[in-house]
């Protein structure tokens, strides 16, 4: 029961591989009460000094997918056990009858989802949601949502058989803030090295205008 919890959750949350440092490893930090739960369950990828890496077994490697809207967790899971929702989305994940995604990065801000959705079925991100995330398809943008497990979601309003979904990333208000302090800090330093260029050169110019009068002639 342990291991199915435990491989529930990092589905949902998009986990193609896990490593246990087991009671052998020489790792400090060993988080695993029982890191021999996942033996016979999960496939072996590399095992040394204790450590083993085991693949997740998951649909599709990318971290979008296309699910009834009906399952998107809608309330945040109060303890681990609390799972009734996730249940059935996983379910979701695993269902072949659904139309596969392509699901690419492009730089650390951008994502480009290629897929076919019906009516009733949503979007699901497996990426931590912001309000900086915007998406855009079909021309027109598209509301993001966060999950109850604080993950994203949206209404692609594919119109066809092909969809492409773009999400572009911000960074929200505080990133926008941070690059208008940047914008004004720099601004600051270029003018108070412009001052300290041309202050001597304006006190030049001011000694040149001053009338002979105030400088009384050597007799």
């Amino acid at each position: 029961e342990d291991a199915r919890l435990s491989l529930l959750w990092l589905k949902a949350f998009g986990v193609g591989a896990i490593g246990i440092s087991g009671k052998e490893s020489k790792e400090y930090w060993r988080p695993f009460s029982h890191p021999e739960k996942f033996d016979g369950v999960l496939p072996a990828l590399w095992r040394k000094d204790g450590v083993t890496l085991y693949r997740v077994p998951v649909r599709e490697s990318g971290l979008a997918h296309v699910v009834p809207e009906g399952v998107i967790v809608r309330r945040s899971p109060k303890f681990p056990e609390d799972v009734a929702e996730v249940e059935k989305y996983v379910a979701a994940l695993d269902d072949a009858s659904l139309p596969l995604t392509q699901f690419q990065w492009e730089g650390r801000n951008r994502i480009r989802i290629r897929t076919q959705a019906a009516a009733g079925q949503a979007l699901s991100v497996q990426v931590t949601y912001h309000a900086g995330w915007h998406a855009h398809s079909g021309g027109k943008s598209r509301a993001i949502a966060k999950d109850g497990l604080g993950l994203m979601w949206l209404q692609p309003g594919c119109n066809g058989p092909f969809c492409e979904i773009v999400m572009d990333y911000d960074g929200g208000w505080e990133l926008r803030l941070c690059r208008w302090l940047s914008y004004a800090a720099w601004a600051a330093v270029l003018l108070f090295l412009t001052v300290q260029a041309l202050t001597p050169l304006y006190r030049r110019h001011l000694a040149r205008l001053t009338p002979a009068a105030q400088h009384p002639a050597v007799r």
